[in-house]
């Protein structure tokens, strides 16, 4: 890799020996196609210095998008181990005689396409910052296990013939229009995928999306908030965390690191899954957003926050939230009463702290509790013969300022029918 301290050396050549399996293979394969140039993050990007960093990070979008195609490894778990190997043959020669002789080769049938797909990605599948390299790209050779993908803006061929969709649809830059309500809700789908990724280092969750963001900004050109944008605030809201995402269905303990304030995705680990639009179930905002800011002090515009905060006028009332077992993603609830109660989407486990509820680390303490806390309604949407009401669940801090430890999707206005309009501050 390049540092500061090779950089020049770097740049006079490098030793073939000096050089990971992994990129060997690549070279390889530009110079078997006709490529003379190859683009490797970590020997084109100063490693090390985070001021070169920072200014790499928001051109990920051009690099991907205009390069001739880029090489998915996805066999290789780590450097050092190619994915220029041979296979396991898997297609044994047959022959039927009859009047005239017929040869020809059959495959042996190693399930579900889509699912061997999946398999075969691993661990590149599961990787944070490999997601936007393979939504930005113009073309993806992935070279897995068994086989060997070609995906383009078009399709997706793999070797057995099949399309493997759960690859192909998540490149969804390539659905992205001029109609900008259209396209906040692409952004919706690009964050549902992308949140369920691991990542070395949970501070990268906004970096590591920060070449897709930039490339929705230069069509949006709305103010990016986080992970979430200005134009689109009030319904970019109405995230929760995607328990139907979790094996065990536990919920996530809050991070020690601040990635970003409560009220945008990024503050919670694990996946998450944003509401998008319908256009037969319209949002209407029931909040004002008064000021809204977050501080970004690195030199990407679209990578990690320090702090901030939004300010909203809506309709406030407090609300029982029940916890019948912590370590159940199911078991949070709204209401007094079973028959009325309403599920609510924890944004991490809840712990109890001084008579209110609070986002919860891995060392608290964790108990049923049943306890009022304050909630207001930012938007509702009605079509299909059902109404929905967004609800942010919050915790008071003092004074006007609040965080965020939930959301939930009601189905009855009553539950705000004592509510009264107020201005408050979300950290």
């Amino acid at each position: 890799m390049t540092t500061a301290d090779n950089e020049t050396q770097m740049q006079q050549g490098i030793p073939w020996v000096d050089l990971s399996k992994v990129f060997q293979n690549a070279i390889t394969v530009c110079r078997r196609l006709g490529i003379d140039y190859l683009w490797i993050d970590s020997l084109c990007i100063i490693q090390g210095d985070h001021q070169d960093w920072e200014l790499e990070a928001p051109k990920m979008c051009d690099y991907y998008e205009h390069a001739w195609f880029t090489l998915s490894a996805a066999s290789s778990s780590h450097g050092q181990i190619p994915f220029l190997t041979n296979r396991e043959d898997k297609w044994s020669p047959h022959e039927f005689i009859g009047d005239t002789g017929v040869h020809f080769l059959a495959r042996r049938h190693a399930g579900s396409s889509s699912t061997q797909f999946i398999e075969n990605f691993d661990p590149v599948a599961a990787r944070g910052w490999c997601w936007q390299e393979v939504v930005l790209s113009t073309r993806v050779l992935h070279y897995t296990q068994s086989q060997f993908v070609r995906e383009c803006r078009s399709d997706c061929i793999a070797e057995d013939g099949a399309m493997p969709q759960e690859f192909h649809s998540m490149r969804l830059t390539q659905q992205l229009s001029g109609d900008e309500p259209n396209i906040y809700n692409k952004w919706h789908d690009l964050v549902n995928t992308y949140s369920s990724r691991r990542l070395t280092y949970e501070s990268d969750r906004l970096p590591a999306l920060s070449g897709v963001a930039s490339k929705i900004a230069s069509i949006t050109h709305s103010d990016y908030l986080a992970g979430l944008w200005k134009n689109n605030l009030l319904t970019d809201l109405c995230w929760s965390a995607n328990y139907t995402d979790l094996m065990d269905q536990q919920p996530q303990f809050r991070g020690d690191e601040y990635l970003a304030p409560s009220w945008a995705w990024p503050s919670v680990r694990g996946s998450v899954i944003i509401e998008s639009e319908d256009p037969e179930q319209p949002f209407v905002a029931l909040a004002t957003v008064q000021n809204v800011h977050c501080t970004v002090p690195g030199l990407n515009p679209y990578g990690k926050v320090t702090d901030g905060y939004l300010e909203i006028l809506a309709p406030l009332t407090l609300l029982i939230v029940s916890c019948g077992d912590p370590n159940d993603c199911w078991s949070y609830t709204i209401g007094d009463h079973f028959p009325t109660m309403e599920p609510m989407a924890a944004d991490c486990v809840l712990t109890l702290d001084n008579g209110t509820v609070r986002r919860a680390g891995a060392a608290d303490t964790l108990s049923q509790f049943s306890v009022k806390v304050p909630c207001i309604l930012h938007g509702t949407s009605e079509g299909k013969g059902v109404v929905f009401f967004y609800v942010m669940v919050l915790r008071h801090l003092g004074d006007a300022t609040y965080t965020r430890i939930g959301f939930a999707n009601l189905d009855n206005a009553e539950w705000f029918g004592k509510a009264t309009q107020k201005t408050i501050r979300v950290v």
